[in-house]
């Protein structure tokens, strides 16, 4: 797993596209702050291949998580937003600049650190 910091997060949505039209394959939380999201997204550093994402969010303090089974009807035109303020990072579906605008969102995680690790491209 690699850090996310304010630049490197920027980057790897760059990359992605920010997620736009990306599938959330699976949300698995691993402990009571610690929660694992699976996102699979093309990726423009590898000519537009399908991988898949593994994002890891730790100290988790806040979190609106929708079950796996309903994953699959969250529009994901608008992609992902991840914005780091005040110490700590949140990430959500669609357009965040903030951290008060991430907790609108029909999914959010606000942690204290954020991972990520790219794997093999798991299928739609």
């Amino acid at each position: 797993m690699k850090p996310l910091n304010k630049k490197s997060a920027l980057e790897l949505l760059a990359r992605i596209d920010n997620g736009i039209n990306c599938e959330i394959q699976s949300i698995t939380p691993t402990s009571a702050t610690v929660i694992d999201i699976r996102i699979s997204v093309q990726d423009a550093g590898r000519g537009y291949d399908w991988i898949d994402i593994i994002l890891s969010f730790d100290g988790v303090s806040n979190a609106r998580l929708v079950e796996d089974a309903k994953l699959a009807y969250l529009g994901m035109q608008e992609g992902v937003s991840i914005v780091f303020e005040e110490g700590l990072v949140g990430f959500s579906l669609g357009e965040a600049s903030t951290l008060h605008s991430v907790k609108d969102a029909a999914l959010y995680v606000l942690c204290e650190t954020l991972k990520y690790e790219e794997t093999q491209f798991s299928g739609m």
